[in-house]
């Protein structure tokens, strides 16, 4: 099977076929049975539970307090940070309560005066469509110049 796929393909196909507990199969009926989401969607916590408790889906529950699964699953964490897959300090940022954003949608705001009004949107508009601006194209239909490396 190697020599025909790659490692991260191999265990991409196992973790879509792979039963996650009693009748669950795939990552994301898992994601979504436990924790109400796709897998896109999850934590690297959450998903470092799910992986945890792949021994022996039947018997451990990634969402339950386990001292196998809460052991194992902050292991697999722990490895995840060394290996720079998971930011912990963009982890804690990304989980915190959005309260500061929550606070400025519930003031009202009041209308700026006249000689302090945006200018006109027409410019950000025209820079978007590409008709004026930074001259930045987005055209993905043009061939790509292929790297040497000379």
């Amino acid at each position: 099977m190697e020599r025909n796929l790659s490692k991260k393909r191999i265990i991409e196909l196992y973790l879509n076929v792979a039963e996650w507990g009693d009748g669950l199969f795939g990552i994301g009926a898992a994601a979504q049975s436990y924790f109400g989401k796709p897998a896109s969607e999850l934590t690297a916590k959450e998903a470092a539970r799910l992986a945890s408790v792949l021994p022996n889906p039947r018997k451990f529950n990634p969402t339950g307090s386990s001292k196998f699964v809460e052991n194992r699953s902050e292991r697999i964490y722990q490895i995840m940070v060394r290996r720079g897959i998971v930011i912990e300090e963009f982890e804690e940022v990304m989980n915190e309560p959005k309260k500061a954003d929550e606070e400025h949608q519930e003031t009202p705001q009041e209308p700026l005066p006249s000689d302090m009004k945006a200018p006109s949107s027409e410019y950000p508009q025209k820079a978007v469509n590409g008709s004026e601006g930074t001259g930045a194209q987005n055209d993905d239909s043009r061939p790509r110049e292929k790297m040497t490396g000379k």
